[in-house]
C-alpha cells in the first residue's frame, strides 16, 4: 500500500511537472504570434474591413490561448502548493475594463453585449493577475456557452472591500 501511494504520488509530480514545462514551452511562440498580430494591427490599412476583422479574431484567440495557458500554470503551482497571491496597488475597474475588452471580438461576433456598471475607481491592493484569471473564466464561460444575449458586470467599492459581479443571460 505504501509503494503503491508513493507512486501515485511520483506519478502526480510527473504529470504537474510535465503540463508545466509544456506551458511555459508555449507561452514563447504564442507571445510571439501576439506581438506580430498586434503589430499588423496597427499597420493594416482602413479600408481593409475584411482583413481586419480577420486580424482582430487572430489577435483575440492569441490571447483567449495565453489565458488558457496561465490557467494551467495556475493549476500546476496549486498542484505544487505554490499558489500565492501577489497584491500591489491598482485600480479594480482598470483590470476590469482591460479583460472586458480582450473579449470584446469574441462577443461581438456570438452576438453578446457587455454591459459594465463600474464603481470601484479607487485605488486598492489587488493582485490584477488572478483578478484578470477568475474574470477571463467567467466571461470564457459566457463566451462558450452563451449562444447570444448580454453579460452584465459590475464593481463596487463600500469601505475596504470591493466587489466585483458578473451576470449573464446565457444557461445554467
Amino acid at each position: 500500500l505504501y509503494r503503491e501511494s508513493t507512486r501515485e504520488l511520483r506519478l502526480a509530480a510527473e504529470r504537474v511537472s510535465f503540463v508545466n514545462q509544456v506551458s511555459h514551452e508555449l507561452k514563447t511562440p504564442l507571445t510571439n504570434v501576439r506581438m506580430y498580430a498586434e503589430l499588423l494591427e496597427e499597420h493594416i490599412d482602413d479600408g481593409d474591413e475584411t482583413g481586419r476583422r480577420n486580424l482582430a479574431v487572430v489577435v483575440a484567440e492569441s490571447q483567449r490561448l495565453s489565458r488558457l495557458i496561465t490557467n494551467i500554470l495556475t493549476f500546476a503551482r496549486a498542484e505544487r502548493g505554490h499558489l500565492a497571491i501577489h497584491p500591489v496597488v491598482g485600480c479594480v475597474d482598470d483590470v476590469v475594463r482591460d479583460v472586458a475588452a480582450q473579449f470584446g471580438p469574441g462577443f461581438e461576433a456570438r452576438g453578446v453585449s457587455v454591459r459594465l456598471s463600474l464603481g470601484a475607481p479607487g485605488r486598492v491592493r489587488v493582485d490584477a493577475d488572478a483578478l484578470s484569471q477568475i474574470l477571463g473564466n467567467l466571461l470564457g464561460n459566457v463566451e462558450k456557452y452563451a449562444p447570444s444575449g448580454d453579460v452584465a458586470i459590475t464593481t463596487a467599492a463600500d469601505g475596504p472591500i470591493t466587489r466585483v459581479s458578473v451576470h449573464d443571460s446565457g444557461p445554467g
